[in-house]
């Protein structure tokens, strides 16, 4: 992996793959992870006296976050002291003129790609590409996506890692070399995401510790008929092999809200009629004397509704268990981030990726774009 501190970059056009998508809030951009780290690659850049243009996007067509990158210029104006200028264009006139225009030190952000048609996708490429000497690609968070505004640029230019990208690829490193127990927390409402991790995963980890959706699916598979369970009949059969494996380790109490209360119940005598929304106290501390004794842990969605009154036991005992604890902690995931932020200190997780979808692709051992097109 080529690296920033190795190149003289004075006076280069340099094109920066950044990731700014980020929450939004009625048309406000809220939760700003992403873009103040990105202000680390950009600070970089500018000491180096390169000429920059900054490359993202933001949500989906038809969502309420598919929103303009304006307000994103005015937040790495903010967290970086640097001036960033806004171009409300991708790759036409305006685009261009900026770009050509450019001076030493000088930063330029795009507009949203995904504002692009898909068939314009390819085009972007063969015209912006002429104009820059290297591709600085800093965005872990888009490496599963082949796309031309992720792979393209990299069939063209030289590609060097950004200090994001840098700093992600320390973290990845150390989980090829995991430390034993090895153990998998899975939650959240993904549930199709815990079932590749765990197919792939289940011969090399040691025990997968499953709350939200995911214990609740197991939990149906071993004859719980839960009210909140409506699962495919796949899933169902699907995880009853992997039960098989007896590395899979599920609540024996889960939590509701009774007239606004937490009140806790076992597996078999859980009320009809009630959504379950935490796991239970004697879970946490089954899942507590696993975490205790874990060489490493990767924690990947909440173990129930972690931001609502009553419903935050158990996804806060399980980070604080993890935080003090020695194992290797890994974690990513826009609703994990967002527990730790509230539960515990960042710091306290050893590698805190800012990726969810492409973190647990590679811990399911699938190859990335991304990485592949920077080897």
């Amino acid at each position: 992996m080529k690296l920033l501190d190795d190149y003289d970059l004075e006076g280069k056009r340099v094109l920066v793959r950044v990731d700014l998508n980020s929450p939004v809030n009625n048309g406000k951009v809220e939760g700003y992870e992403r873009i103040e780290e990105h202000c680390g690659t950009i600070k970089a850049l500018v000491k180096k006296k390169a000429k920059i243009v900054l490359l993202s996007w933001q949500g989906r067509k038809g969502e309420p976050d598919f929103i303009s990158l304006k307000e994103h210029a005015q937040l790495l104006k903010k967290f970086s002291k640097i001036k960033i200028k806004f171009v409300p264009d991708v790759m036409e006139k305006k685009a261009v003129e900026a770009i050509e225009k450019l001076h030493n030190k000088e930063v330029l952000l795009l507009e949203n790609v995904r504002f692009l048609k898909k068939s314009e996708e390819k085009l972007l490429v063969k015209t912006l590409s002429k104009y820059f000497d290297y591709y600085i690609f800093d965005a872990f968070s888009v490496a599963h996506r082949d796309v031309p505004s992720v792979t393209g640029f990299g069939k063209t230019l030289e590609v060097i890692a950004g200090k994001v990208m840098e700093k992600e690829f320390r973290g990845l490193e150390k989980i090829k070399h995991f430390k034993r127990p090895y153990v998998f927390v899975l939650g959240g409402g993904k549930l199709e995401d815990c079932l590749i991790l765990i197919e792939s995963k289940i011969k090399e980890v040691d025990y997968i510790l499953c709350g939200g959706k995911i214990g609740l699916l197991g939990l149906y598979a071993l004859g719980h008929p839960l009210d909140y369970s409506q699962y495919k009949e796949e899933d169902i059969e699907k995880m009853k092999k992997l039960l098989l494996y007896k590395k899979i380790i599920l609540p024996v109490d889960l939590a509701t809200l009774i007239h606004g209360k937490r009140k806790e119940f076992a597996i078999n005598r859980f009320p009809h009629g009630f959504t379950p929304l935490d796991i239970g106290s004697k879970t946490i501390v089954e899942f507590s004397k696993i975490l205790k004794k874990a060489g490493t842990a990767y924690l990947k969605g909440p173990m129930g509704i972690y931001d609502q009154k009553g419903c935050e036991m158990g996804q806060r005992n399980i980070l604080k268990i993890v935080a003090n604890s020695k194992a290797y902690s890994i974690a990513g995931g826009g609703h994990t981030m967002h527990s730790i932020d509230m539960f515990i200190k960042r710091k306290q997780i050893k590698y805190l990726s800012l990726s969810g979808g492409a973190l647990l692709e590679y811990i399911a051992g699938k190859k990335l774009p991304g990485l592949e097109m920077m080897k």
